[in-house]
């Protein structure tokens, strides 16, 4: 596992581990996870990566704020990652909660967003399944259970389901209501049509929590995106599809870097 280094970026330390060297690509995890959420994905992305997962607000070892907050600031935290890092920009990518987070990046400051690639996530929480109204109000460990079997198809082995129980973090209920109160007011519709980065969508065919249909409508509505469907894949995608997500996800950013690369093949 790797240590985690710290970086002052405004009021915050920001926390975050990384691994690679090449194309800088920051990755923002789930709301039930934290910057381990990449730990089995990033070892598999093609040599040429500059892979960087942080905590967000409320998660981890990332420390300095205070009050409420809006995905929109989450958003803005991105950027000012990427900022203290020292970088023009990088390539942005997130999944479920952390896809929202990284939409708002890219709204927030186009010129510091290279790419993005949204997985398993959601342009407005209208979009999500049935299945996940109420999980605010859930115990800690009802919600755990519910993602650990949203995550992974009936045909997962028991290694698979424990490493991602690992990587389900808890959170205090203050934590835990501040990172809700964010998601509930998420719908970044009506904005996603200026985002100018180039956009990869990866969502799975059978995902209980936010629905491939919600996956498509991004890719409607951002100019150019691209859509990949991991057919009998539910939400964690970077978990029982990640050799398939990692593939993708490294054409996409490695072909972005030099625009006489090869380009994606869904």
């Amino acid at each position: 596992m790797l240590e985690p280094q710290q970086v002052p970026a405004g009021p915050f330390e920001i926390a975050y581990v990384e691994s690679g060297s090449g194309e800088p690509l920051i990755m923002c995890h789930g709301n039930e996870a934290d910057r381990r959420q990449y730990d089995g994905l990033r070892p598999l992305l093609t040599p040429g990566i500059h892979a960087l997962s942080y905590d967000q607000r409320d998660t981890g070892d990332t420390t300095g704020f205070t009050g409420d907050y809006t995905m929109a600031d989450l958003g803005r935290d991105c950027i000012a990652f990427i900022a203290a890092l020292g970088l023009e920009s990088a390539h942005v990518l997130g999944t479920s909660f952390g896809g929202m987070v990284a939409m708002h990046a890219a709204l927030a400051r186009p010129d510091r967003v290279r790419s993005l690639v949204l997985i398993s996530t959601s342009p407005a929480q209208e979009l999500f399944s049935d299945a996940v109204r109420g999980l605010a109000d859930r115990s800690p460990e009802e919600r755990r259970a519910f993602m650990a079997g949203a995550i992974l198809s009936p045909a997962a082995g028991p290694e698979l389901r424990a490493e991602v129980a690992t990587a389900l973090v808890g959170r205090s209920p203050e934590q835990s209501a501040r990172r809700f109160a964010a998601m509930a007011s998420h719908d970044c519709r009506d904005l996603l049509p200026t985002i100018t980065a180039p956009t990869l969508v990866l969502h799975g065919s059978d995902d209980p929590v936010i629905p491939a249909a919600a996956g498509a409508r991004i890719a409607e509505l951002v100019p150019g995106a691209t859509l990949c469907v991991l057919e009998g894949l539910r939400h964690g995608l970077i978990f029982e599809g990640r050799a398939r997500t990692a593939q993708l996800v490294s054409e996409f950013v490695l072909a972005r870097s030099d625009a006489s690369s090869p380009g994606l093949h869904p």
